[in-house]
């Protein structure tokens, strides 16, 4: 993997000194990839690619900044802002929003389902809960508590719980 470095000339003695230790550091190193000296010309058409595609993204950005959608498919080298729209690629899903129109109140509840309590009113069956609190603030002691009411049947204040399997 070649590195193309350019070194600055250097006013300070001492600090081309540090460099050069570092240099010769970097090349004891076996992680340091091989390096290559590269000729100026090789460098100049490199650079000069570089602001070529850089001139091109530039004037794409321009020309869809400009609203000037006939430009941005020449730069494509398109005819027409038609071949760049059949160009771009069609989306992979048909998630269309489908609106029902009015729904009567009938319909609308028919597929309810009452919740399903554990815990009256504070936790449904079938559904999954974290709890959180800070170190020490007994939610060891109040999940217990749960397990043992779940186990035994009871109620946790005002709330029944429902009995059943604990693990």
């Amino acid at each position: 993997m070649p590195i193309n470095t350019v070194a600055p000339e250097l006013d300070d003695v001492a600090e081309s000194e540090l460099r050069a230790e570092r240099i010769v550091r970097m090349l004891d190193d076996p992680r340091t990839p091989p390096l290559r000296i590269v000729p100026d010309a090789e460098l100049a058409a490199a650079q000069s690619a570089r602001e070529a595609r850089k001139s091109t993204s530039m004037a794409l950005l321009k020309a869809l900044r400009d609203n000037r959608p006939d430009n941005a498919a020449k730069i494509f080298g398109l005819k027409s802002t038609t071949d760049l729209r059949r160009a771009a690629p069609k989306a992979a899903n048909d998630n269309a929003p489908v609106y029902p129109g009015i729904v009567s109140s009938r319909d609308f509840v028919a597929g309810f389902v009452p919740p399903d309590y554990h815990v009256d009113h504070v936790a449904q069956a079938g559904f999954i809960y974290s709890v959180t609190a800070m170190t020490g603030t007994g939610k060891t002691a109040v999940m217990l508590l749960i397990a043992a009411l779940t186990a035994l049947g009871g109620t946790l204040g005002d709330h029944e719980v429902r009995k059943g399997r604990v693990l």
